[in-house]
């Protein structure tokens, strides 16, 4: 089922969820290194945001990439 935060509106059709607001941003779960490493059977676009490098990571079903 599809979900909306922060509006009254159905999400698209075509997101599972969506998210509006003019004032926030959406923040990812934050870990250290040694943390996101440690993430059992990692799925394959689980993104993380790595504290000890400020990077924001992407697992690509292999390894971990920075996504800037």
């Amino acid at each position: 089922k599809a979900t909306a935060i922060g509006q009254i509106t159905p999400p698209v059709p075509s997101a599972i969820l969506e998210m509006v607001s003019t004032t926030q941003g959406l923040l990812p779960p934050r870990m250290t290194t040694i943390e996101m490493n440690a993430i059992p059977l990692p799925s394959a676009g689980l993104i993380v945001y790595d504290l000890l490098r400020n990077k924001l990571c992407c697992y690509d079903g292999t390894i971990w990439n920075d996504l800037f």
